[in-house]
Order: C-alpha cells, then sequence, then structure tokens
C-alpha cells in the first residue's frame, strides 16, 4: 500500500468508519431547520448535499447539539470581527487540531515528494458551493493556473509569491491536481493545516468568478462596464476582493443572508462538507448576527450579557471590568495562552536617514543601555497586572531548541550598566536640561512614535509614557508623538521614523527576526531590507545593477552580522523543521537577536481573552501550532453550540 493511503486511513479512520457505518443503514444527520426545508422541498437530502465522504471535522469538546441564534458586535464593517467569515477562518485545504496533527478538510488526499517540490492533491469529492454548485477542478485551476499568473489581479495569498515561490498547476483527474513549486516547502503541508491554507486563497468558486474573467466568460468586459467597472480585471478584483464581506458561494460553515451598512447574519451552509464524530452535519448553530457598534459599546455589551462571543477586540486593559461582570452578565472570561513573544517590543530605526541617530541607533551598545534601562517587572503589573512574562522578544519556550538565555539577555533592569554603556558610546555630555547629548555634541532627542491600536499592546498611550520615564531616567530625551493609524503604517514602511512600539508575535515562523521575512517585519532596518531585497533579485536573475539609479543598490548595505542573520533564515525555509540544520540554523537567528537586540523585547506571552456566554460550548483554550493572530480562535467555530 501506497503512502498516501497509509496515511489516509490512518488519519480519516473515523471518516471511514462513518462511510461504512452508513452502507449498513446509519444515516447522517443535519440541523431540525434544514430538515425542515428538506421536507418542503426546498432542499436535496442531507446525503445529497454532503461529499461522497464528509470531512470529519476536530472537535475542541464532546459533539454538540444544533442551536438556533448567536449574536456578536463588531466593531468595523470588514470581515476581521467576531465570528465573521475572515480569510483566517474560512475553511483551510487541511486542518491541524490541538495537538498540532494535519487532517483532510477541503481535501481528502495529499502527497509531499521526498523533495519539497511537488505536492498531489485530491479535493473532496462531492463536495458543493453554498449555492449548491458542484466544487469543480475549476475551482482550483481559476487561482493556480489564472490568478497566480495574471499580475493585474490580485491574489490575495501568505505563502507562495511573498516567499519568492513559483508554482505551476496541472489536473491530473477530475479531482486531483499537482502543484510544483521552483524551491523547497518543507513545511508546506503544515502550511497547508494553517493560514496560507484558507479557501480564498486556495479555491473560489469559478461559476461566479469566472463571469468577471475572458477565459471562462467571453462577455467578461462587457458585463465589468454594466457594473460600472472600467476593466474586467478591476471587476474581477472587486469580487475576489478579502476585505469586504459579501455574499459570494462558500465553502464556509455560514453563507451571508443580510447585509447592510450596520448589520451582518450569516446562516448556516446547507451543502458544508463537514461532520461531526457522530455524522451530525455541522455547524452546530443555525445563524449568527452581528451588529456594528463603536468600540465603547462593544465592551458595554460583554458586560451587560448581550453577546454570546467575543475575543477579537476584549484587552487587558479591560480585564478587571470583565472579570468583575461575569456573574450579572452570564458569561465567562477564558484565559488563552498567548501567540504574542512581546506583547510590547520597542523598535529603534537602525538605518536612519539622520547619520547622527543612525549612528547611535545602530549602535548594539545604545539598545543594549535601552534594554536594562527598563524595569520589566513594574511594566508587567502596571500595563498587564503581572500576567505577562517579562523578557527579550525571541522563539517560543515550547521549542525543543530554545535556550532561556535568549529571554534573559540584557533583560535585567540595571540603570548602572545602562548609564555606563550610553558614556562609553560618546553620551557623555549633557545640556541644562541634564539630558545625554549625541556623541557629536548635538541635541539629542528621540521621537516615539505610536498610535492608538497596536495589536498586543493594550494601552499604547500608556505603554509609551512608561518607556519614556525610564529612558529619561538614564538621560534620554523621549517625546511621545501620537499620530494616527495610516500616518504611523507610513512611516514605518518609509523608515522616517526614529522609535515605535509593536506587539511582536510568532509571525510566519519567526520571520519577524529576519531583515526579508516580511516588508512590514522590517521596520527596524528599512534601508537594509531595500539593500538585500535588491541584491537578491540580481542574484536570481530577475533585475541587473543598470536597473538601479546609478548603478547602487538602493537602501544602505548591512554589516555582515546582518547578511549571515538572513542567510540563516532563508537557509531555514528549505530545510525540515525537524531537522538538526533547521535547529541551527534557528539558533543562529536566535543567537543574533538575542546579542544583537535587533527589536527590544519588554513583556511578553499575555494570554488572550475569550469572553462566551455561560450557554457556549467548545470554545477554544489554546491556539494551535499553526494558528498567527487571535481571530484564529474563530476557525473552530463551526463546533460551537448554545446549552438550552
Amino acid at each position: 500500500m501506497d503512502r498516501p493511503v497509509l496515511r489516509q486511513l490512518a488519519l480519516f479512520g473515523g471518516t471511514l468508519l462513518l462511510s461504512a457505518g452508513i452502507a449498513f443503514g446509519q444515516a447522517f444527520q443535519e440541523a431540525p431547520s434544514l430538515a425542515e426545508r428538506v421536507a418542503a422541498g426546498d432542499l436535496p437530502p442531507v446525503e445529497e448535499r454532503l461529499p461522497a465522504v464528509p470531512a470529519e471535522l476536530a472537535l475542541l469538546g464532546e459533539p454538540g447539539e444544533y442551536s438556533d441564534t448567536v449574536f456578536v458586535y463588531a466593531v468595523a464593517p470588514d470581515p476581521w470581527n467576531d465570528l465573521m467569515p475572515a480569510p483566517e477562518m474560512s475553511p483551510r485545504f487541511l486542518q491541524m487540531d490541538m495537538d498540532g496533527n494535519v487532517r483532510a478538510s477541503i481535501l481528502s488526499d495529499w502527497a509531499i515528494s521526498d523533495d519539497f517540490t511537488t505536492g498531489t492533491f485530491t479535493l473532496r469529492e462531492g463536495m458543493k458551493w453554498s449555492d449548491g454548485h458542484p466544487v469543480s477542478m475549476d475551482d482550483v485551476r481559476i487561482v493556480y493556473e489564472v490568478m497566480a499568473q495574471d499580475a493585474d489581479l490580485t491574489w490575495w495569498n501568505l505563502d507562495y509569491p511573498r516567499k519568492g515561490y513559483e508554482v505551476a498547476f496541472e489536473a491530473l483527474d477530475e479531482w486531483t491536481f499537482q502543484l510544483t513549486l521552483n524551491k523547497p516547502k518543507p513545511r508546506w503541508e503544515e502550511e497547508l493545516g494553517g493560514n496560507a491554507g484558507n479557501m480564498i486563497m486556495n479555491i473560489l468558486p469559478s461559476h461566479y468568478m469566472g463571469r468577471y474573467h475572458p477565459d471562462f466568460n467571453p462577455d467578461a468586459e462587457e458585463l465589468a462596464e454594466a457594473e460600472g467597472f472600467e476593466t474586467w480585471q478591476d471587476a474581477f478584483n472587486e469580487a475576489y476582493s478579502p476585505f469586504d464581506i459579501d455574499q459570494k458561494p462558500t465553502l464556509h460553515p455560514w453563507m451571508v443572508t443580510e447585509l447592510t451598512s450596520n448589520r451582518r447574519v450569516l446562516e448556516r451552509n446547507p451543502y458544508f462538507f463537514g461532520v461531526d464524530s457522530e455524522g451530525r452535519q455541522l455547524p452546530y448553530i443555525d445563524r449568527i448576527v452581528a451588529q456594528i457598534v463603536d468600540p465603547q459599546t462593544y465592551t458595554l455589551n460583554i458586560v451587560s450579557g448581550q453577546t454570546d462571543a467575543a475575543y477579537i477586540y476584549p484587552t487587558f486593559a479591560d480585564f478587571t471590568l470583565l472579570k468583575q461582570n461575569e456573574a450579572a452578565g452570564d458569561y465567562r472570561v477564558q484565559l488563552v495562552p498567548s501567540l504574542m513573544a512581546s506583547n510590547l517590543t520597542m523598535i529603534f530605526n537602525l538605518t536612519h536617514q539622520d547619520p547622527v541617530k543612525r549612528e547611535v541607533y545602530e549602535n548594539v551598545d545604545f539598545r543594549r543601555a535601552v534594554s536594562v534601562a527598563l524595569d520589566r517587572d513594574e511594566i508587567n503589573d502596571l500595563l498587564y497586572i503581572g500576567q505577562a512574562t517579562p523578557g527579550q522578544t525571541t522563539a517560543k519556550p515550547s521549542e525543543s531548541w530554545f535556550d532561556e538565555a535568549w529571554a534573559q539577555s540584557y533583560a535585567t533592569y540595571d540603570t548602572e550598566l545602562a548609564n555606563e554603556l550610553l558614556d562609553q558610546i560618546g553620551m557623555t555630555e549633557r545640556g541644562g536640561d541634564g539630558f545625554r547629548r549625541a556623541p557629536d555634541g548635538s541635541e539629542f532627542t528621540t521621537i516615539l512614535t505610536i498610535t492608538d491600536s497596536i495589536e498586543g499592546v493594550g494601552d499604547p498611550a500608556r505603554a509609551a509614557e512608561l518607556l519614556k520615564e525610564y529612558l529619561e531616567d538614564v538621560g534620554l530625551r523621549v517625546e511621545i508623538r501620537n499620530v494616527g493609524g495610516d500616518l504611523h503604517n507610513e512611516s514605518l514602511d518609509a523608515g522616517t521614523f526614529d522609535a515605535t512600539i509593536e506587539g511582536h508575535s510568532y509571525l510566519q515562523e519567526y520571520e519577524s527576526f529576519a531583515v526579508l521575512g516580511d516588508e512590514n517585519y522590517s521596520w527596524a532596518a528599512r534601508g537594509w531590507f531595500n539593500w538585500l531585497r535588491a541584491q537578491q533579485q540580481v542574484e536570481a536573475g530577475e533585475r541587473s545593477l543598470s536597473d538601479f539609479e546609478g548603478g547602487v543598490l538602493p537602501g544602505v548595505e548591512p554589516p555582515q552580522w546582518v547578511k549571515d542573520h538572513e542567510a540563516a533564515f532563508q537557509q531555514s525555509r528549505q530545510v525540515p523543521p525537524d531537522s538538526e540544520a533547521f535547529a541551527e540554523l534557528m539558533t543562529q537567528m536566535f543567537d543574533t537577536q538575542a546579542d544583537q537586540l535587533i527589536v527590544i523585547g519588554v513583556a511578553g506571552q499575555l494570554p488572550d481573552l475569550f469572553i462566551a456566554s455561560n450557554d457556549l460550548r467548545n470554545v477554544p483554550s489554546a491556539y494551535t501550532p499553526r494558528q498567527i493572530w487571535q481571530g484564529e480562535m474563530g476557525e473552530f467555530a463551526y463546533q460551537f453550540w448554545m446549552a438550552q
């Protein structure tokens, strides 16, 4: 028996037994609301709506009961709200359970080649979109053969083009296709069970999306013009956009049935492909009703018991308020171990455009001085009521290769050492106000740029004030500048800031600490990022020096330790994560972070909050190993249910 079949038997045992049970007379179960529609002739029987072999999806508790309506609130019209159909909450090609086991979901079978460059994938036969239209190979083809190859079409993919992968698609039969990559992807299987495997990045309803593409509809241009778009590409991109809640056919457990300026209603997808361990078609909940409110009302609705689930926006800033009102509001506050390596991280602009500030910020002894000037225990108490873990930004403590020394590097509160290090780098002269001057004798002020909404931090304004106090205690003048979110991001992307604060997660395989891991995580050194990216493009033959102004690579050439750090990161992407080589490369990277303090961690691993009505069951108490964002606690919402 070949390897894929062996794996299928091992992982899909429950599903295979369930199928056998049906053969002996066992029937699937469905929600009473759907049974009524079947009886009225409005829907086919459940056996005809499900795939030939439904996916037995993971449960976080016991099999549940069918429930009516849950009520939630949103603070914006986008999908990134509680129980809304955000991409991260959509079904994935594969599913990872809480133990890190990868199992079937949209795919019924899969095999990855030994060199990690070829994947052979089988769609679940008989699966249907929420409008009852059969899933077909065109639904994958439109993503990988059409969107991925057309620069004018948006492909919101986290894992292929962003990481330099070129992907070739080939349909092998009606249900099986093959993807071939230009370089190895050792974590391919895990990634398809994580965020990168979600629906909007891998499979789309071609019978709907194809209306706007000439390969599927010869009248696509005329249709786009009739709908007010200049080109068919504009119409296609608008229909695809993951930034808006829409009503196109979906594989999500619920489909959008009402969409107004302040209200969203989602009702169960009668064609959802998943079942529980007892053969009940999922989801358990019939309907989700979401009202859009302001952030203050969002919190008040929790404490007054009007919401059934809240997990994206509750923060530790409201923890005491939420706990005090548990009994009155008939809800519980559940702590979920955090994804955040550092809820509070301080980042200096190491490639600052001002040569004086660049010289100071790039000097590692300056960053070490700042680090030891911070009283992390006091910050933890004042900002996070002692619930975070003080220490540097580093790897997950659960990793087999983790070194506790990384978390403790320059993390002890020591103002004497801070002053000594600042003296050593030449910041000995002080002005009449008592603040240190730059090594060249000029006045030196660090502008700490923040905005009111920084993920994970909790209270950015209070955090900034605390950091300012500690740094001024060792003679460093700090001015806080609180700006709007767009202006904040623009200054980070352009590298025009002095310093900022961020929540720093374990996002995307530790690329937060690599210069080229992701452009948004290269704020500490935009100049190095631009230089290294251009160099890689030249080395790959994508560009030549003549493509750059004056025949010179843009940005700032980094020191050797940065080049070595980046090389280790790039190499780590090409080796299996359970290999000795991977552990060695990770050790090299985090040794560098601990020594150089590319970012300065303050306190992290603050638990996230999941607020649940006391009637709501099967809510998460942890993240899977591949989840990367607090909102992904909604990935398992299909098995939430309400006790009656």
